[in-house]
């Protein structure tokens, strides 16, 4: 049960830090179009954004935090890796989704 509740705890902490820089990508995906076509690109946009962030996180977990995770860098099965994007594409992933859908009902309303 531990795990579970570390887990989301990470999983809330990397979501309410993405929350913010979400919005505004939200916005700009928002403006490009409308209809199912564009809906569609526009989630497969916030899919490669969260990618992006995990791309990022796993660069500044491998070449920076050696000390502090080694098993990232030295896990010869590569499952580090893959822990540490699923820690980081979920969140990211509903970060930008839900930054996306707000900006589409305020582009909407207005």
């Amino acid at each position: 049960m531990t795990v579970v509740a570390t887990l989301a705890v990470i999983w809330i902490v990397v979501f309410g830090i993405l929350v913010l820089p979400a919005w505004p990508a939200g916005r700009w995906l928002a403006k490009n179009g409308k209809g199912p076509i564009s809906l569609l690109i526009n989630i497969v946009s916030c899919a490669m954004l969260a990618w992006l962030v995990v791309l990022i996180g796993l660069f500044v977990l491998i070449v920076w935090a050696q000390d502090l995770f080694p098993h990232v860098k030295d896990d010869p099965l590569g499952f580090g890796k893959v822990f540490a994007t699923v820690l980081l594409f979920v969140p990211s992933f509903l970060a930008f989704l839900v930054g996306y859908l707000r900006a589409r009902e305020t582009v909407e309303a207005q």
